[in-house]
């Protein structure tokens, strides 16, 4: 599949390489559950930008993980007033939490529980369009709010760790 340039992919890859890591560290997820797939699309029509596998996906569940988060990127497009994926999810049709609006993109991982590939791509989000920016805060926190979301505050709280904040800074702030 031909990708779409996207000026930040790479950026937005590092931070969810380093966000996952933090989640996998604090034990958020099983050993079945070590990686996905990140898909940066456009916040427009939710065609994909940038695809890329981060960590660990077992091969039965490689493609399903591939089509899913392109799915969830292009739902999440299809309602312009939604913020994340979880407002229109439907699990009868594998329509799932897991994408979120970051400035002109959407940011959508599949993988994970969907819990934490929602919490992931929000603290992702949030450093992307600026960590300690208070209306990046308030939008992350308001949409991990609106699906319950139970690992938004832990990966922050982990991330606010020294030497994970240094990581994260030097990523974010890279040009």
């Amino acid at each position: 599949m031909e990708q779409l340039f996207c000026s930040d992919a790479e950026r937005i890859a590092r931070l969810t390489e380093i966000v996952l890591q933090e989640a996998l560290d604090l034990g958020l997820s099983d050993e079945d559950h070590q990686g996905g797939y990140l898909c940066v699309a456009n916040n427009a029509n939710g065609e994909p930008l940038h695809i890329v596998k981060l960590g660990t996906v077992k091969a039965v569940r490689d493609g399903l993980c591939e089509e899913g988060v392109k799915g969830d990127a292009k739902r999440l497009s299809e309602h312009p007033d939604h913020h994340t994926s979880h407002q229109s999810r439907c699990l009868a049709r594998n329509e799932r939490s897991g994408a979120v609006r970051a400035a002109n993109h959407i940011l959508a991982f599949r993988g994970l529980s969907e819990a934490l590939n929602e919490a992931v791509m929000l603290v992702v989000a949030r450093a992307y369009l600026g960590w300690r920016a208070h209306d990046s805060i308030r939008y992350c926190e308001e949409m991990a709010h609106l699906s319950d979301n139970p690992y938004y505050a832990q990966i922050v709280t982990g991330m606010c760790q020294l030497a994970r904040f240094e990581m994260l800074r030097g990523v974010v702030h890279a040009d």
